[in-house]
């Protein structure tokens, strides 16, 4: 009931009520756009971070099984070469024998006996290091593959958080776009409003006819007004960020921005800069350098 008393006691209040709701609302979808980036930014970092670690681990399993390959086949050989001596040592051919011979006359069966166990037992010491190493690796490889698993875990979960971003950043501009066009719409009204007002005014105090609308691409003298127009032309060409790519608040073309006598880009420059050009550019070729100015009440 107050806010409906102040809106007929002072028409302003009523239409720049919803105007400035509007503009808030524009405001915060493009501060929540900005924020979903930069979350999108940091998914994409941490998608590479996990990618890299899934392919250390698995290139630490790959040398492991590598490993493991050539142990396996070095037990293997070294079964069958010892088994081998031990059979030329127990027939008399084998060449550890010839030290048993210098010793003088061949060697009796108590002597083949002993010479044969000497050779089982470094057949076992032998194996039973091997074996020893192959169970450290198949222990390692156990310990690898249970670090791959967790690194595919996280990259899946990493890249689900990102797709998840993406499509709620989506919603978030396809939602800006409907709220910057209610926006225009406002503006607009806001602005046929106040001509009207202004119109009324000068025919209060000259008593005469209402003077011609002015063209175009003469300058307006009504700083509020154009303002507003301003207001609405960034919200519409870059949600009004003055660091937006593609040249900056006002998207100026970059041929556009150096005729306007200023070094380097739009995007760059400060937004105290970027409005005395937009300024300038309007007051030399009127609203035809923005397609959004008729959304924003100039044609």
């Amino acid at each position: 009931m107050v806010a409906l008393l102040a809106a007929l006691v002072d028409p302003a209040a009523g239409a720049a009520g919803p105007l400035e709701q509007k503009r808030a609302e524009a405001s915060a979808l493009a501060t929540r756009l900005q924020e979903q980036a930069r979350q999108i930014v940091l998914l994409d970092r941490r998608t590479r971070q996990a990618a890299d670690r899934l392919a250390g681990a698995q290139s630490a399993v790959t040398k492991v099984e590598s490993d493991l390959v050539v142990v396996e086949r070095q037990q293997s050989a070294t079964r069958a070469q010892l088994v081998a001596d031990a059979q030329l040592a127990y027939a008399f051919g084998g060449s550890r024998m010839l030290d048993l011979r210098a010793l003088g006359g061949s060697p009796d069966a108590v002597t083949r006996a002993t010479y044969a166990r000497l050779v089982r037992g470094r057949e076992r010491q032998g194996l039973d290091s091997l074996r020893g190493v192959r169970e450290d690796l198949a222990d390692l490889r156990s310990r690898l593959d249970q670090a791959r698993g967790a690194a595919r875990d996280e990259a899946g979960r990493v890249a689900r958080e990102r797709a998840s971003a993406q499509r709620a950043l989506a919603v978030q501009r396809q939602l800006l776009g409907k709220v910057n066009g209610q926006l225009a719409v406002l503006v607009k009204q806001e602005q046929a409003r106040r001509d009207a007002l202004a119109a009324q005014a000068g025919r209060r105090a000259t008593g005469s006819a209402p003077t011609p609308r002015m063209t175009p691409s003469g300058p307006d003298s009504r700083p509020g007004v154009i303002d507003e127009v301003f207001t609405c032309i960034r919200q519409l060409e870059s949600g009004n960020r003055y660091g937006s790519v593609g040249g900056g608040a006002y998207q100026f073309q970059e041929a556009t921005w150096q005729s306007l006598g200023y070094p380097g880009s739009a995007r760059d420059a400060s937004p105290e800069l970027q409005d005395e050009a937009a300024r300038r550019l309007q007051a030399r070729d009127g609203w035809r350098p923005w397609t959004t100015a008729p959304l924003c009440g100039r044609p």
